[in-house]
C-alpha cells in the first residue's frame, strides 16, 4: 500500500499474527520495523434457546451458550431486559434477543422466538333446572368454554358439601335444605394449561 496506514476490511482469525512495515522509495527498502501482534476474534457460535410453548402467563425460561467470560443482555416483548446467561421472562409472545459481549469486547447476537398457548376461558356456567331447587332435586352444571373442548379437556369441579367431579357436565343431587350452594370449575386443556377459576351460585 502507498497509504502509511493499513486499513483491512472483514478482518477474520486469519489476520492474526505478528506484523511489521517496511519502506521502500527510490528503489531502497527500509529495515522491517519491530512486530506488531494483533489478535482477530473469531465471531462466537451463538445459540439461544426457550422452554415454550408456554401456557399464556406462565414466565418463560430463556438460555444463551456458555461463552467463557462473556456478559449477557437480553431484551424482547414488553420491554423486557435483563443480564444473564439463563433467565426468566414473563411469558410474552415473540422474539428475545441475546446480546453477547466477548472479553474483549467483540459482540453478537441472536435471537429466540417464545410461542404461547392462549387460555382457555369459562365464558358462563348455567344449570338446566328452574329458578327455584329442593332438597331431592337434581340439577346439572353446563359450562360454555371457549375454544370449545376438542376432547382433551379436564374438568375439576369443586363445591358445598365437599363435593368434587371431573365430569364435563355433572349431576349434583341437592341433598341439604340450605339454599345458598357454590360450585367452582377449573379447565385444563390439552396442553396442561389451566384456565381462570370459573364460580356459580
Amino acid at each position: 500500500t502507498t497509504d502509511p496506514a493499513l486499513l483491512i476490511l472483514n478482518a477474520n482469525a486469519s489476520h492474526s499474527g505478528n506484523w511489521v512495515v517496511t519502506v521502500l522509495g527510490e528503489g531502497c527498502s527500509s529495515t522491517a520495523s519491530d512486530s506488531v501482534n494483533v489478535f482477530v476474534e473469531q465471531p462466537p457460535v451463538l445459540i439461544a434457546t426457550n422452554n415454550g410453548p408456554i401456557c399464556a402467563g406462565d414466565s418463560v425460561r430463556l438460555v444463551a451458550n456458555d461463552i467463557p467470560g462473556a456478559s449477557y443482555l437480553w431484551s424482547g416483548p414488553g420491554s423486557f431486559s435483563t443480564i444473564g446467561r439463563r433467565v426468566d421472562a414473563p411469558g410474552i409472545q415473540g422474539n428475545y434477543t441475546v446480546r453477547v459481549s466477548s472479553s474483549l469486547g467483540c459482540v453478537s447476537a441472536v435471537s429466540t422466538n417464545v410461542q404461547t398457548y392462549a387460555a382457555t376461558q369459562i365464558t358462563a356456567i348455567s344449570t338446566d333446572g328452574t329458578d327455584c331447587f329442593f332438597r331431592g332435586d337434581s340439577i346439572r352444571l353446563i359450562p360454555t368454554i371457549f375454544p370449545a373442548d376438542d376432547g382433551s379437556y379436564t374438568y375439576n369441579w369443586s363445591g358445598s358439601n365437599g363435593f368434587v367431579s371431573s365430569d364435563a357436565i355433572p349431576i349434583i343431587l341437592l341433598d341439604s335444605s340450605t339454599s345458598n350452594h357454590t360450585y367452582s370449575l377449573q379447565v385444563m386443556d390439552g396442553n396442561g394449561c389451566d384456565s381462570e377459576v370459573s364460580t356459580v351460585s
